[in-house]
């Protein structure tokens, strides 16, 4: 498959209705962590529904009024983007894709529509990645820079329009 472009995708709102999506696609962001892929699959499941139970609570509290949309190409659902407005920062509080479309320039794609969005209204842009995330390479690339680590093992990034 070609390298989509941002005509290729789309952001709609989530609703009640994608909630059996967005619980594959949690599980899709963990499906190579050590040592959950060795579980039995009850188990695992059992877990990683837990897990997303406890984050999407979180999300809710502390990101309250947060952006929720699903990434669509075409008419297909295939990611998640969660984005917070605080004063002049756009936090990414979330951005997950399906495994199989991962490495395929989407992320790129929605993270640069997010960047120039934010440069438009003046704003800049954070998002927190775990220490190791491959992705880390794409945010350095597109400009995000580390602001400081947050223990234990993730680092707030930062993007700032150049002046």
């Amino acid at each position: 498959m070609p390298r989509p472009s941002a005509a290729d995708w789309s952001l709609r709102r989530i609703t009640a209705a994608d909630e059996a999506f967005l619980r594959a696609l949690y599980a899709s962001t963990r499906e190579d962590e050590e040592p959950i892929k060795h579980w039995p699959k009850p188990h695992r499941d059992h877990f990683l529904a837990q897990q997303y139970a406890a984050q999407t609570t979180h999300y809710a509290q502390a990101y309250a009024g947060a952006e929720r949309s699903i990434v669509m190409l075409g008419k297909r659902p295939i990611g998640r983007l969660i984005v917070h407005l605080n004063g002049n920062d756009r936090r990414i509080v979330d951005i997950s894709i399906l495994s199989e479309f991962r490495g395929r320039g989407l992320g790129e794609s929605i993270l640069r529509q997010t960047l120039a969005t934010a440069e438009a209204a003046g704003q800049s842009v954070s998002l927190h990645v775990i220490e190791g995330n491959p992705a880390f390479r794409l945010y350095t690339r597109l400009g995000f820079t580390i602001l400081r680590k947050v223990p234990p093992d993730r680092l707030l990034l930062e993007w700032r329009a150049a002046s």
